[in-house]
């Protein structure tokens, strides 16, 4: 019988999941691991490694939404590959967080594979319903960050309760282009 999740259920486990997340975290910042950063790649492969002085961390373990696993459970940090393999865009924060229903702005970090941010990129954000098949009314606007490869985008509109899609166009300097998508389920 299949399980049927209500919405007190899904923020439960998303809940949860930070929580196992955040915790495991600290437990490694806690033992004194240090420097830089060892992170898996997708799909658990070799690890890389984060510049030491960024005031973040990010994450490579992307877990899918037990409710849709078209939506990722989001953890700050949040870090996926692009689709043409040229740029890794990390989701390093989220105000409010997690994205709810509403306005929002999101804090990225676009590198390049050896995770060193990518300054003067030009990124465009597109949130999209595809069980509805439209977007936002409002498209964010994008601005450069404080430190090379750091973008802002406000605001993030997600204005209904349902599987939000997110996709980050993010244009080279040199004009090659690259994706990522992050798919939220956003509740009230």
């Amino acid at each position: 019988m299949p399980l049927i999740w209500g919405e007190g259920e899904r923020t439960a486990l998303r809940s949860v999941a930070i929580t196992l997340v955040c915790g495991l975290a600290a437990g490694a910042v806690s033992c004194g691991c240090g420097g830089r950063t060892a992170m898996p790649e997708a799909g658990g492969g070799p690890t890389d490694a984060v510049p030491a002085d960024l005031p973040f961390t990010v994450t490579d373990n992307v877990t899918p939404d037990p409710a849709d696993p078209r939506a990722d459970v989001f953890v700050p940090g949040m870090r996926k590959a692009g689709v043409r393999g040229f740029v890794r865009v990390a989701l390093v924060s989220a105000d409010p967080a997690p994205p709810f229903r509403g306005q929002s702005t999101w804090t990225l970090y676009v590198s390049d594979l050896d995770a060193v941010g990518i300054p003067s990129a030009t990124l465009s954000l597109s949130p999209y319903v595809p069980d509805h098949g439209h977007g936002a009314a409002t498209k964010p606007v994008v601005t450069a960050g404080d430190l090379p490869g750091v973008y802002v985008a406000a605001p993030v509109s997600l204005t209904m309760q349902v599987l939000w899609v997110t996709t980050v166009d993010v244009t080279l300097p040199d004009g090659r282009t690259d994706s990522v998508e992050f798919g939220f389920l956003i509740g009230a």
